[in-house]
């Protein structure tokens, strides 16, 4: 190892020991055989006011003790042999200790000093002491009270605010009071149990009685209870019966809602598809009368046009008569008159076609006359036809509103009844659940009846035995009430 690591170690060692000396909370100094100060400690520094620079190398007389340079100095009394001396500082009072420091080849090279201030210790014994007195007076106080309650006489203890014992003292005080009370409380119930002896004793022939009326009386009460179960197992299956009756019935309803529901919807269409015809009916008598009205008018031009073929027939007719004069006035002409027999022959020939034509067209005439009769006949027929199917219709609609509107209440109706029913059915479910536990109560009660014949059984049999325990009780409480006696309350 080189020498500057054990130079390190060194004063890692005398640092550590300075410590260690800093932390002892009494005066601790070394000097060396010239009495010089080697080393001092921080409660030294605090006691003579100096640094530890400041007082290393000095004298140790700079304590300024009244023993200094005296022949009760520490030193000189160790040096004589004494390894303690005393001094006085500030009214204070201290114990010196001193020891010789060696070296290695145990050669003496200084002392160290160790003082402690024994004022505060005296101060302390002073206190102790003072402390003991007033324990032994406190102790006494207790004994005191403790002896009166031994010859059965309450005292108190005596009890000052800076006692010692005052936690004791107060819990002897209440423990003592709590005995007095008890005493009072023995002696009454001594008296108690005197008086209720007899009254237990009378009572326990009043027992034996009852039991045996109670076991009697079991006996109807379980008969009454049997009968009962039987009746409410009885009426528990016909709430079934009914609840589940009650229970198709809401089904059914439910079921006969949802149809009336159906109804109603189909019935909305229907009264749909109603007014949608009406409408349709009223468009078609519309458009008949605007037919008949032309049938009409064209009727009138046909009466015109056969006015005119009729003038046209009489034309042709004049026109060949004309004709068969003008053939007459041809033939007469003779030669000459040829030609004009020939225009007359035709005049003749377009006479009778005009004729035949105006026949032909006259007859169609009266043809689709009559026809356009029978038609608007038949068109204002349909007409009104139509309008009663109107009616009708309207009608119709009206049957379904009122059917939509008892559908609607009929389903409404039926959900109520559901709902009614679903409370019934919760109802009797409930007063089921009632029943049953009136039937577990009945059936509880029947066992704690034959548990109370038992016991009333046991009761009875105890009977003796109880009368033999309050003789003892009587005994015990005359024995109390003897040694409550000695107390004085």
């Amino acid at each position: 190892m080189e020498e500057k690591d054990e130079v390190i170690i060194l004063k890692n060692k005398v640092a550590l020991l300075e410590s260690i000396l800093d932390a002892i909370p009494f005066p601790v100094s070394a000097t060396d055989i010239s009495r010089n100060w080697l080393f001092i400690n921080k409660a030294t520094e605090k006691s003579i006011g100096l640094s530890r620079e400041e007082a290393l190398g000095k004298n140790c007389s700079l304590w300024n003790a009244n023993i200094c340079n005296t022949k009760d100095c520490g030193i000189n009394c160790l040096e004589r042999g004494d390894s303690v001396t005393y001094f006085s500082q500030e009214g204070e009072d201290y114990k010196v200790d001193i020891a010789y420091l060696y070296d290695s080849s145990r050669k003496k090279i200084g002392y160290l000093e160790v003082v402690a201030n024994v004022s505060e210790l005296q101060r302390l014994i002073k206190a102790v002491n003072e402390k003991q007195n007033k324990l032994q007076d406190s102790i006494k106080d207790l004994d005191h009270s403790f002896k009166m309650l031994s010859e059965g006489r309450f005292v108190s203890v005596p009890i000052s605010s800076d006692d010692p014992l005052l936690g004791l003292k107060e819990n002897a005080n209440e423990s003592i009071d709590s005995l007095k009370e008890l005493v009072v409380s023995l002696k009454e119930t001594a008296k108690s149990i005197a008086s209720s002896v007899s009254d237990i004793s009378t009572s326990s022939s009043d027992i034996a009685k009852a039991t045996q009326q109670v076991a009697s009386t079991v006996g109807l009460v379980n008969g009454q209870n049997q009968a009962e179960i039987t009746s409410l197992e009885k009426t528990i299956k016909a709430l079934d019966a009914v609840s589940s009756s009650i229970s198709q019935v809401t089904a059914g309803a439910k079921s006969l809602s949802e149809k009336a529901v159906n109804v109603s919807e189909n019935g909305k269409t229907s009264l749909v598809v109603v007014n949608e015809t009406e409408k349709s009916i009223a468009r078609a008598k519309d458009i008949s009368d605007t037919n008949v009205g032309q049938i009409k008018d064209l009727s009138e031009k046909m009466s015109s046009i056969n006015k005119i073929v009729r003038l046209i027939t009489e034309i042709a007719s004049q026109t060949n008569l004309l004709s068969l004069n003008a053939a007459i006035e041809a033939a007469r002409a003779g030669e000459y008159g040829r030609g004009f027999a020939v225009v007359a022959a035709e005049v003749k020939s377009l006479a009778n076609d005009s004729k035949k034509s105006a026949e032909e067209i006259s007859s169609s005439i009266e043809e689709i006359t009559a026809k356009t009769s029978l038609a608007v006949t038949s068109i204002m027929e349909t007409s009104k036809d139509m309008a009663d199917a109107v009616g009708r219709i309207n009608d119709v609609g009206v049957a379904s509103k009122k059917v939509i509107n008892e559908a609607t209440e009929v389903s409404d109706t039926l959900k109520q009844v559901a709902e009614e029913s679903d409370k019934q059915s919760a109802t009797l479910q409930k007063v089921n659940q009632d029943f049953t536990g009136v039937l577990e109560m009945l059936e509880k009660g029947l066992k704690a009846m034959d548990e109370l014949a038992a016991l009333a059984e046991e009761v009875s049999a105890s009977t003796e035995e109880i009368a033999s325990i309050i003789s003892e009780v009587d005994k015990m409480g005359k024995s109390l009430f003897a040694m409550t006696e000695r107390f004085e309350v």
